[in-house]
């Protein structure tokens, strides 16, 4: 093999492989963002004032997640 189709090559096996963490990223942010949602929730219906608190806060930062992953695409 050539030293211009060994790099080639390389080249394919570089792109393939952005694709596959690009990918695999698009789900770790969906993912986190929805976790995120859910155990907002879950704290904000606890009777305390510090889980109702950080519950909101987790809410609201799955939330902005999900927005900044949405409207980035």
């Amino acid at each position: 093999m050539s030293r211009t189709e060994a790099d080639a090559d390389a080249q394919t096996r570089s792109a393939q492989d952005s694709d596959i963490d690009e990918t695999g990223t698009e789900y770790v942010e969906e993912g986190a963002a929805a976790l995120l949602l859910v155990v907002g929730i879950v704290l904000f219906f606890f009777p305390e004032p510090f889980t109702s608190l950080l519950g909101i806060g987790l809410i609201l930062l799955g939330a902005a997640v999900w927005l900044v992953d949405y409207f980035t695409g």
